[in-house]
C-alpha cells in the first residue's frame, strides 16, 4: 500500500489514506459525467511490458481491473477511460489507445 501511494502521489494525485487506499481524490469533473465511448481513450495492458506485479487489479480496486488467464486485464466495458490505472502502473504496460488484443 505505501508502494502504490508513493506512485500515486509522484504523479500528481491526491490520496485520503486510512489504512489501505480507500479514496482517491482528484481536483476536476466527475469522471462519470463523459460519455466513455466518445470522449475518453480507453486502456489496454501490453502484455509484453506488463509483469503481473499486481498493482493495478491487487491494490488499485477499479472495477475495471481484473486478473485474467494470470495476467492484469481491462473489461472495456467497465473502464471509464479516466487513466488512473496507467498512471499508477510501475511498469508502463497499462496504454490507451486502439490494440488489436483489446477486449
Amino acid at each position: 500500500s505505501d508502494k502504490l501511494s508513493a506512485l500515486i502521489y509522484e504523479k500528481g494525485h491526491s490520496v485520503l489514506k486510512k489504512g489501505d487506499i480507500h479514496v482517491i481524490v482528484i481536483k476536476d469533473e466527475c469522471i462519470q459525467k463523459y460519455n466513455q465511448r466518445n470522449t475518453l481513450e480507453m486502456r489496454y495492458v501490453d502484455e509484453g511490458l506488463c509483469t503481473n506485479c499486481g498493482i493495478c487489479y491487487t491494490q488499485f480496486f477499479c472495477p475495471a481491473l481484473n486478473k485474467k488467464d494470470d495476467r492484469a486485464h481491462i473489461n472495456s466495458n467497465e473502464c471509464l477511460g479516466c487513466g488512473i490505472c496507467e498512471e499508477i502502473c510501475p511498469n508502463n504496460a497499462i496504454l490507451g489507445g486502439d490494440n488489436n488484443e483489446y477486449q
